[in-house]
């Protein structure tokens, strides 16, 4: 069939899912052949990158076909047209292997190419590896000869034989044998040593952390490095050749624990064959502050102590008199956060004993349903501190309207009311603790809007109010205060449910009753003493 071929050298022909055969020839590029005759050709002005065509193999997933060139690989997509593949690390190829696991085999002067099908058909950046002499391949393979595939096996014609490749063994991490080691780190340039699976202290003003890893290589294959910060925001996995592997510096982390992990893959998106894991705590600058920040704590326990001490409205003058004594007393005497900000929220609930722990049972109740939210572990915890200070500005409401059993008069539900504004007045310079102001300001609007103290409605009550809202609903329904006695639990459940859409978030409050129905929440636990 010399007819119609621009040239009669064939070098490989293959039948397309649709009966036409394609004959690549020396330098003639591919003639298409039907019902015994060339129909059409095909040359690098239709998108071949040469017109030497050595190999053609078909896609197992579509029936389109791998086209090897003498400088590259392309593509032909049946009744569209050919382009080439620009994005194959290797121009000089002999063979290509499609075996169906979304990976492709291409043998060359260069040893083997194993790519991913879809980043090299999308054109992208490819994650490859590249087995050669150190990886136990011999000779050199031969150009233009047929290869052989024999269930996992696949045997390579070439300078010294036949190469018999295992196509699942050839990345057996098995037969390598590796050690890594991390003897010290570098602390703002300081080197400190690392002993095993101990925790590596930064101290709270340290800017930087630097770890020179080593690496040590029994085996005769290069292989992949994997580093990771988990719990910096925004870290990724960084993969690299260990050749390519130098200082790994972290600056400016935030307060917290974090884990360094370094591992040895057996592929570029393998899994790891050796791994460290090293726990880094920057510490809680809290304990090397400014004066000004330990000034913030210092009135907090200055409000504290003055409302625990001595009851009185002359709070201006008695800061005054105090504040030099309590700055002093706080730098001795202050603690995390958390500590200060329960002593607070109990110093809350004192002010009025038959409020007594409500703080911190709204705060259990809050943190239960965000849990099943989905809210993060720091989120959680801010929640758990926001709903602590919920009701902090009931110390600016007088006793007699705080503690009196009767019912209020509108004077007096106005004076009540602004607790929530107090609070947020208080807490309105931490910064430490994120939206802690919506919880304290919001908790008492209503998703009707009849709430108070800005008639806001639905989602535009931030969520931490939303939560705390049933929270604080359900304690004060289920204790004992001092104008009433707890309502019987099937009553507070049938409250609950008429404000379902009028009083509270429909959808929170379904996570509220589920933790009741599923005993989470107890009314044995709530009402053990009535049942005593």
């Amino acid at each position: 069939m010399r007819e119609g071929l621009k040239n009669p050298l064939v070098l490989s022909m293959l039948e397309t899912k649709d009966g036409k055969l394609l004959i690549g020839t020396d330098g003639g590029g591919i003639a298409v052949v039907e019902g015994g005759k060339v129909t059409d050709n095909f040359s690098r002005t239709d998108g071949l990158s040469s017109g030497v065509v050595l190999r053609m193999i078909t896609d197992k997933d579509n029936g389109n076909v791998f086209i090897i060139t003498s400088n590259g690989i392309c593509y032909y997509k049946l009744g569209i047209g050919i382009r080439r593949l620009d994005n194959f690390p290797y121009s000089n190829n002999y063979d290509l292997l499609d075996k169906g696991d979304g990976k492709l085999y291409v043998t060359g002067s260069g040893g083997i190419h194993i790519v991913y099908k879809n980043e090299l058909l999308a054109g992208k950046d490819l994650t490859y590896k590249n087995l050669n002499y150190l990886n136990g391949l011999r000779g050199k393979f031969t150009a233009n000869a047929w290869n052989y595939v024999d269930g996992e096996v696949w045997y390579i014609a070439g300078s010294g034989g036949v190469t018999r490749f295992d196509l699942n063994k050839y990345n057996d991490s098995k037969s390598c044998s590796y050690r890594m080691l991390l003897n010290e780190v570098a602390i703002d340039g300081v080197i400190h040593e690392v002993e095993d699976e101990a925790v590596i202290s930064v101290p709270s003003d340290s800017q930087s952390i630097e770890f020179v890893p080593e690496i040590i290589n029994y085996s005769a294959t290069e292989p992949y490095i994997s580093y990771y910060l988990e719990g910096k925001e925004g870290e990724t996995k960084t993969v690299m050749l260990q050749s390519e592997l130098g200082k790994i510096v972290y600056s400016g982390l935030a307060e917290g624990t974090y884990k360094f992990k370094l591992s040895i893959l057996d592929e570029p998106q393998g899994k790891p064959v050796e791994e460290l894991i090293y726990t880094i705590k920057k510490e809680d600058k809290i304990y090397n502050r400014t004066i000004f920040k330990i000034f913030f704590f210092g009135e907090l326990l200055l409000i504290v102590s003055w409302f625990t001490w001595f009851f009185t409205r002359k709070k201006i003058e008695i800061r005054m008199e105090l504040q030099e004594k309590e700055i002093l007393f706080a730098k001795e005497q202050i603690k995390m956060g958390s500590e200060t900000i329960l002593a607070i929220a109990r110093a809350v609930d004192a002010k009025d004993g038959s409020t007594s722990q409500h703080s911190e049972r709204v705060s259990e109740y809050s943190c239960l349903m965000a849990e099943r939210m989905g809210y993060s572990e720091e989120a959680l915890e801010q929640l758990r501190n926001t709903a602590i200070l919920h009701d902090i500005g009931k110390i600016g409401v007088p006793d007699v309207v705080l503690k009196k059993p009767g019912q209020l008069t509108d004077e007096e539900y106005v004076i009540m009311q602004s607790h929530v504004s107090i609070g947020a007045e208080i807490l309105k310079d931490i910064t430490l603790i994120p939206h802690i102001i919506e919880g304290v300001l919001y908790h008492h609007e209503r998703y009707d809007g009849k709430g108070y103290n800005m008639g806001l409605s639905g989602k535009d009550i931030p969520e931490t109010a939303r939560i705390i809202g049933i929270a604080d609903a359900f304690d004060a329904m289920t204790s004992n205060r001092i104008y009433r006695r707890k309502l019987k639990f099937d009553k507070v459940l049938s409250e609950l449910r008429k404000g379902r859409g009028r009083q509270f978030d429909p959808e929170i409050l379904d996570v509220f009753m589920g933790l009741i129905e599923e005993g989470i929440i107890s009314e044995r636990d709530l009402y053990r003493e009535e049942s005593a």
